[in-house]
């Protein structure tokens, strides 16, 4: 689909520099998130079916 890389991190939260175990136990107020880089001259559908697929999967907790 043309992703070119992707980083995962976590936003918000109370505790400035959290570890991931910090964050994994919840507490801490933080999500995990995904930044997602991809080439749009590499995406075969309609951009729109790539940023419906990027931004559907969320914690089942939520």
């Amino acid at each position: 689909m043309g992703v070119s890389a992707t980083i995962s991190g976590y936003m918000g939260g109370e505790l400035e520099n959290p570890t991931y175990e910090q964050i994994s136990r919840g507490g801490t107020g933080h999500i995990e998130v995904v930044q997602i880089e991809y080439d749009d001259s590499r995406i075969i559908a309609d951009g729109s079916d790539f940023f419906r697929v990027s931004v559907v999967i969320r914690s089942p907790l939520d």
